[in-house]
């Protein structure tokens, strides 16, 4: 068996913790949204649709300003600056919705 360089090693540790698999990382390309879902297109050839529900800034914003996103870290997350909405591909790909009830109730 090849030993792996040190580098090698450190890369390789950095796909698993960012969810790489086979040197492939799933990033979003297009955001698309319908009156209930959020439409995300992935690098790997899927479409992953999310209830508004899960993101309560973005189901009371306005179609305008659900428009106005950027896709940030090359694809690894969604921002909407005039609503403060950030969110990961990652955590999409969890089933995580918006942390923010959360953290309200538990003071933080």
């Amino acid at each position: 068996m090849k030993r792996l360089s040190f580098k090698d090693q450190l890369l390789k540790i950095d796909s698993l913790i960012i969810g790489q698999a086979h040197g492939m990382r799933t990033l979003a390309k297009t955001v698309n949204f319908d009156p209930e879902f959020m439409w995300v297109d992935l690098s790997d050839g899927r479409r992953l649709g999310v209830p508004l529900a899960y993101f309560p800034p973005l189901l009371y914003a306005t179609p305008e300003q659900r428009g106005r996103y950027e896709i940030s870290g090359g694809g690894a997350g969604l921002h909407w600056d005039e609503i403060d909405e950030d969110i990961s591909v990652e955590g999409l790909l969890l089933g995580i919705g918006d942390q923010t009830k959360a953290h309200h109730a538990l003071g933080t």
